[in-house]
């Protein structure tokens, strides 16, 4: 994925919450790792990325994090 690619699911999955819709934590991890591999360097992403299995539970409040990070040309 590239960066633009990334940045357009993340907007597109911050759209679905922003209007109701339960979007699985795998997803939101997967974001953080795609945005991750993209070249993206944020502790906002990376933590997302870095989820295990069991700490599934706490993607919804990390993705609301990303949300709040605006890249920088030298963060990607």
């Amino acid at each position: 994925m590239t960066r633009d690619d990334v940045l357009e699911e993340l907007s597109h999955i911050a759209r679905e919450r922003a209007f109701g819709r339960n979007v699985g934590s795998d997803r939101l991890i997967q974001a953080g790792l795609d945005a991750v591999i993209a070249g993206g360097e944020s502790p906002s992403l990376t933590m997302p990325a870095g989820l295990t299995r069991s700490e599934e539970p706490d993607a919804p409040a990390l993705f609301d994090e990303v949300l709040h990070y605006r890249p920088t040309e030298e963060s990607w």
